[in-house]
């Protein structure tokens, strides 16, 4: 039986994640880049940090979770 655990994010986590997404903010487009970027850094795409780049972009989740389990 698998579980989830939640993934808790730091403040240098979250700091960071923001950084990247300023990186890309004025590119139209540039969901997959961030999302390469985050899963490089975390090494996955947690469901927690998803939720951090959909609020931060105006994304929506849904829009967010899909790119990410499609690729």
């Amino acid at each position: 039986m698998s579980t989830k655990r939640k993934v808790e994010i730091t403040d240098q986590q979250m700091s960071d994640i923001i950084a990247i997404i300023d990186k890309y903010r004025d590119d139209q487009g540039a969901l997959i880049p961030v999302l390469h970027e985050v899963q490089d850094y975390f090494g996955y795409l947690p469901i927690e940090v998803q939720k951090i780049i959909a609020e931060q972009t105006g994304i929506p989740m849904s829009k967010i979770y899909g790119v990410a389990t499609f690729y």
